[in-house]
């Protein structure tokens, strides 16, 4: 679930953005720029390998929940104009089990950084 809070001062208006998740994630979304562009790869920890791995984006399936951003099937990010938001809430889904829900969610907070800076704060 996500919500939008705008506050206006004096004429002045900011928006905030919250996500609440109701269920726990499985995987995470790492960022890293390619070719000038923000790029979203999801990922999950293997018990039996003993490291982190990544989910082929053959096996990825990505969704925007909210805000007007997008995600290829190769990842590549795409932001959306600025209504309602300037963030995208973006969830990516592993595909590799038809039994399970495998998933993770993050907020991209683009244009508000630049996709350099984004990799940069949320792989740090």
């Amino acid at each position: 679930m996500f919500d939008v809070i705008k506050v206006t001062v004096n004429g002045n208006s900011a928006l905030s953005t919250f996500v609440t998740l109701y269920a726990r994630q499985t995987h995470y979304i790492k960022y890293s720029v390619v070719n000038g562009s923000l790029t979203l790869q999801l990922w999950y920890y293997d018990v039996d390998e003993g490291k982190d791995m990544p989910v082929p984006a053959g096996e990825t399936e990505w969704s925007t929940l909210h805000g007007g951003g997008s995600v290829s099937n190769a990842g590549v990010f795409t932001p959306g104009n600025s209504a309602p938001s300037t963030v995208s809430v973006i969830a990516g889904r592993d595909l590799g089990s038809s039994r399970l829900l495998y998933w993770a969610v993050t907020v991209i907070p683009v244009p508000l950084y630049s996709a350099t800076q984004a990799v940069k704060f949320f792989n740090d």
